[in-house]
C-alpha cells in the first residue's frame, strides 16, 4: 500500500501533536508525522452523567453497539 497511512488520533493526542508537546514521545511524533492524521468524532470528550446512565438502560434494543447507546443517551435529555 502506497503512500501514507492514516492516523487515528484521539484528542489529547491531537492537541499534544498540535502544539509540540513534550508528553508525545518521540517515536509518537515520528509515526504522526509520517501518517496522515485523523480525529475521529468519537474523540471528542463525552461527559457522561449518572442520568446518562439511566437514559441509557431506558433505551429500546435498536441501538445494540455499546458506543452508539452512549452517544444516543445524552442526546434524549437534552
Amino acid at each position: 500500500m502506497g503512500g501514507k497511512r492514516l492516523r487515528l488520533l484521539d484528542t489529547s493526542t491531537l492537541l499534544w501533536a498540535l502544539t509540540d508537546s513534550d508528553r508525545l514521545s518521540p517515536a509518537a511524533t515520528e509515526a504522526i508525522e509520517k501518517g496522515e492524521p485523523l480525529l475521529s468524532v468519537a474523540s471528542w470528550v463525552l461527559p457522561i452523567r449518572a442520568s446518562h446512565i439511566t437514559a441509557l438502560a431506558a433505551l429500546p434494543d435498536l441501538h445494540r453497539d455499546p458506543f452508539d447507546r452512549v452517544l444516543i443517551a445524552p442526546s434524549v435529555l437534552w
